[in-house]
């Protein structure tokens, strides 16, 4: 018996078209060389957007301008953010080849910093992260400007050193981690230092809770001299010869040098 016949119907899955990639090509230059770009998608050479997944294998980039990026990953790479430049990721920076990350300008993230495998990341401007940094199997992040986390920072098994100053806006989870600290951190809920180490000469506010190691609170000045500021601050102003002054040079180093000029 023939109960009638049934037309198989088949409706397509649902899947995320592949994102558009932009590879670099391992030279050393500006990042708005549009010959070292070869994109997937429109023109074969141009600056990536916003759209755009990033892959820098090999080879070193500096942003001199502000730019854009979808998604970023550096398998061997390394990435300079220049002095007064923005950098605008819509999602994440994935360091996970032993690259390097250094900001002296600005970099903001509408997700994570995912510095994994002997990566390094080094801050030396400002650096917002919308979502969590996940510092892991062996990376290294120093913070020598402003660094804002908006949820958490997971540092473990890795080295997070602050001289500055980081604002986190939920946790610190530092599982099998060192943390040395010699600025100022700021913490909206709970510090779960587990088996980690956190070594503080500076300041940690705490609003929340504490678990784990107890902080260890080592001399002051545990990191040696703070840097010297990533980008030159202005000129110094030029004094008519023969006045007496006492004119102060500053040099970018460590320190200040103190010359009393006279006139003969």
């Amino acid at each position: 018996m023939i109960l009638g016949s049934l037309a198989l119907i088949q409706f397509p899955l649902a899947h995320a078209l592949p994102p558009n990639v932009c590879i670099w090509d391992g030279t050393n230059n500006n990042w708005e060389s549009t010959a070292d770009w070869t994109c997937s998608t429109g023109s074969t050479h141009r600056l990536p957007t916003s759209a755009d997944e990033v892959d820098i294998n090999s080879g070193t980039v500096t942003v001199t301008a502000n730019e854009n990026f979808g998604n970023m990953f550096l398998d061997g790479g390394n990435l300079i953010v220049n002095c007064g430049v923005t950098l605008t990721g819509a999602e994440d920076i994935n360091n996970d080849g032993g690259g390097t990350v250094t900001n002296k300008g600005t970099i903001t993230l509408g997700e994570d910093l995912n510095n994994d495998a002997a990566g390094t990341v080094t801050n030396l401007g400002t650096l917002t992260v919308s979502e969590d940094i996940n510092n892991q199997n062996g990376g290294t992040v120093t913070n020598s400007g402003t660094l804002a986390i908006q949820q958490d920072l997971n540092n473990g098994p890795g080295t997070f050193t602050n001289r500055g100053t980081v604002t986190i806006g939920e946790d610190i989870n530092n599982a099998a981690g060192t943390l040395t600290n010699s600025g100022t951190i700021t913490v909206s809920l709970a510090i779960n230092n587990g088996s980690g180490t956190f070594n503080n000469c500076g300041t940690v506010n705490n609003s929340g809770s504490f678990s784990g190691n107890a902080i260890v609170t080592v001399p002051s000045g545990c990191l040696g001299p703070t840097p010297p500021p990533a980008c030159p601050g202005a000129a110094i102003p030029e004094y008519p010869l023969g006045l007496p002054l006492l004119a102060i040079l500053t040099i970018i180093g460590y320190g200040m040098i103190r010359r009393r000029i006279t006139k003969k």
